[in-house]
């Protein structure tokens, strides 16, 4: 798998609102180094330093989300509720993920994590955020 175009970000990702960009970027960056810890060496403490790193995403993903949620309250958005369950969905996925990495008992393999959440991201992307960001940008 060519991680750089796997999880290089793209303009296409641009839901044009720079603050929402500019934490899709981070979070992008944060699953590529979780492919890069995929492909290191097996070692004892692999699967914890995966396990952190996810924490790390999780709360990038929860302050991007507390973000969203207030522009999209700020704003009157119609469709926040439906946004806010699949934010929620995604938080609690990612939780009982990360429980099974620590206590080993994961059954998808780490790079599946790192699938899961990369196309998980993306698709959010196109589909809620890219719609988010007309409604935003046409709002101003």
């Amino acid at each position: 798998m060519d991680s750089n175009n796997f999880l290089q970000w793209r303009s296409e990702y641009s839901v044009g609102i720079q603050e929402i960009d500019a934490q899709h970027q981070e979070i992008m960056a944060l699953i590529a180094d979780l492919l890069k810890l995929c492909r290191e060496d097996d070692t004892d403490g692999k699967q914890q330093s995966f396990a952190n790193l996810v924490v790390v995403i999780t709360e990038h993903f929860q302050k991007h989300f507390e973000d969203e949620e207030n522009l999209m309250r700020g704003k009157n958005y119609p469709h926040y509720e439906s946004h806010k369950k699949r934010h929620d969905q995604l938080l609690e996925n990612i939780k009982k993920m990360t429980e099974k990495i620590i206590n080993g008992q994961q059954p998808m393999s780490l790079l599946n994590v790192v699938i899961f959440l990369r196309e998980w991201f993306v698709e959010n992307i196109y589909g809620l955020d890219k719609d988010l960001g007309d409604y935003l940008n046409k709002s101003r």
